[in-house]
């Protein structure tokens, strides 16, 4: 296979990607390096996403390893990536991905579930409960109100808020998987 070598200090490469989704996201390096106090940092749009990521000696230019950095936040759209080596010479990298993070389910049992909202901003209700809109009967908060058995016009809750806390009530026991 194919990898880049002999990289020195403030050299870069940019990438052109299609971010499909805003989010957060797990990034995997696959580096070699036969020295100590190498790093690399990543910027989003030109701003710093990952800085000084610590590559470590391997003892081998084609020894190989994965380094993994947690919580990389991209933007959706078209973008360039820049991935700049540190202040030290010589890092070999072969290829990163990146893994989106994904919100872990939450078990709701039959009847009325307390939940807060974790998306950013405010999302449809529909959209935000879509992991189990079919199960929905009744969604509260302190001020308004979705109820599956009326027609829309009578529903005042449409949009769920990031950190409100909502009352669900749901025909059966199921997994909410919140949706953006």
């Amino acid at each position: 296979g194919y990898n880049l070598g002999y990289t020195t200090a403030g050299e870069w490469l940019e990438y052109t990607v299609n971010v499909a989704k805003a989010g957060k996201y797990d990034l995997t390096l696959r580096v070699a390096c036969n020295g100590d106090g190498r790093t690399v940092s990543l910027s989003a749009k030109d701003v710093v996403v990952a800085k000084d990521i610590a590559i470590p000696n391997t003892a081998g230019w084609q020894t190989w390893t994965d380094v993994i950095v947690k919580d990389i936040t991209l933007e959706a759209g078209v973008q360039e990536l820049r991935l700049t080596v540190g202040a030290s010479d010589y890092v070999n990298m072969n290829y990163m991905t990146f893994t989106a993070q994904s919100q872990p389910a939450i078990s709701l049992e039959a009847g009325w579930n307390l939940v807060g909202c974790p998306i950013d901003g405010s999302t449809d209700i529909a959209t935000a409960l879509s992991s189990i809109w079919t199960n929905v009967k009744t969604v509260k908060d302190l001020t308004s109100f979705y109820d599956a058995s009326q027609q829309s016009a009578f529903n005042s809750l449409t949009k769920l808020n990031w950190g409100q806390g909502y009352m669900v009530k749901v025909n059966k026991s199921c997994e909410l998987q919140w949706q953006k």
